[in-house]
């Protein structure tokens, strides 16, 4: 059987502010979060890098959770998802980063104690 490409992307980057875990309201649970690349090649004009929005579900939302700091740096694998959004009657694309793994390359220096919260939100 011939090797078959799978949807696979692999990121390293810093993590924006600290990561949000929702209850759904058939007890699914989802994390979210921001992770921040910044390109020395980039041809963008802003100075952000670029923005890819990060999603996990059920065991790996949880430890997302619990493990994951804001601005931490860290290396994310997963697989890119497309949804379709409409905002104010505009419809847009939004890609995400389904997360299958991740590891923490290096975490920030100071810590605040929000980046601790164990708040849970439901939906």
């Amino acid at each position: 059987m011939p090797y078959r490409i799978r949807n696979h992307v692999q990121l390293i980057g810093n993590l924006g502010d600290s990561v949000r875990l929702s209850k759904l309201s058939d007890d699914t649970y989802i994390a979210n979060a921001e992770l921040y690349i910044d390109d020395a090649f980039n041809d963008f004009d802003d100075d952000l890098g670029r923005l890819f929005h990060l999603i996990g579900w059920h065991k790996i939302a949880h430890s997302m959770h619990q493990h994951l700091i804001g601005k931490s740096r860290v290396v994310v694998q997963g697989r890119l998802i497309n949804r379709l959004q409409v905002v104010k009657g505009v419809r847009f694309y939004r890609t995400e980063v389904r997360v299958s793994e991740f590891m923490i390359l290096q975490k920030p220096e100071i810590v605040s104690s929000a980046a601790y919260s164990s708040q849970i939100t439901t939906s």
